[in-house]
């Protein structure tokens, strides 16, 4: 019973949260949220599920699916060389410019065109 009921006040927050959410906020906004700085609503809301956005496909990514890669959390099946699809490990990853390669691709994209001799 006491689950039940801590689930109903969570889930009622959570909804509130959602539809109060930072991008959400506007003039027409209660007047007890537009006296809260929108820190505060960054905050619970990232707690709540908001969260971080993932570099390829920019949707929330929870701990169950996160990779982070130079600082940038992916879901591991967006974590996937841009060129061939497949997926890729921390190990097995470059990356140039925010997109990301195998090492093959690294090596056949990347690293050929910075090597490349201009003709003059």
């Amino acid at each position: 019973m006491q689950a039940t009921v801590l689930w109903w006040a969570f889930e009622a927050h959570y909804g509130w949260l959602r539809e109060h959410s930072p991008s959400r906020m506007s003039s027409s906004a209660p007047w007890y949220t537009s006296s809260l700085p929108s820190s505060f609503f960054s905050l619970i809301w990232r707690f709540l599920g908001g969260g971080e956005k993932c570099g390829i496909c920019s949707k929330s990514v929870y701990a169950a699916e996160r990779i982070e890669a130079g600082g940038t959390p992916f879901h591991k099946l967006c974590f996937k060389c841009s060129e061939c699809k497949m997926s890729l490990k921390l190990n097995t990853y470059a990356q140039a410019d925010g997109i990301l390669y195998c090492k093959k691709h690294y090596q056949e994209i990347v690293v050929a065109k910075n090597t490349q001799t201009p003709v003059l």
